[in-house]
């Protein structure tokens, strides 16, 4: 059997620790997936071109702390009235979760869902 420290033990547990929550995460994930994959499929069939709700987009210039001009793009998603936010995102490209990314994650996943629901055909 292996001799550890206890300073080595706690750091090797704690690791396996973690890696079974993210495993377990992971599952989880891929079954959250799936699901969203077919909500997407029955929007597209279901849909009959009622408005849900507003999409906003806001460009704006402003002078940070240091007194340099930059350039900010938000984007809203409102309710059907445009009296309630219900979701904001950056529409700046070089942000982690930008417009455009939200666009390009949305194609990827309709196509995913085309392909697996012509394969279970």
């Amino acid at each position: 059997m292996y001799n550890y420290s206890s300073f080595a033990y706690n750091k090797r547990k704690k690791a396996y620790d973690d890696m079974q929550i993210a495993s377990i995460g992971v599952e989880t994930l891929k079954l959250t997936q799936q699901e969203y994959l077919d909500t997407l499929l029955i929007l597209e069939k279901e849909h009959t071109g009622e408005l849900y709700g507003w999409r906003v987009s806001h460009k704006y210039r402003f002078k940070t702390k240091d007194g340099a001009s930059s350039l900010n793009h938000l984007v809203y998603f409102m309710d059907k009235k445009c009296e309630k936010i219900l979701f904001k995102m950056s529409g700046n490209e070089d942000d982690d979760f930008s417009w455009q990314k939200y666009v390009n994650y949305l194609d990827h996943f309709y196509s995913e869902a085309k392909n697996r629901d012509e394969e279970m055909k």
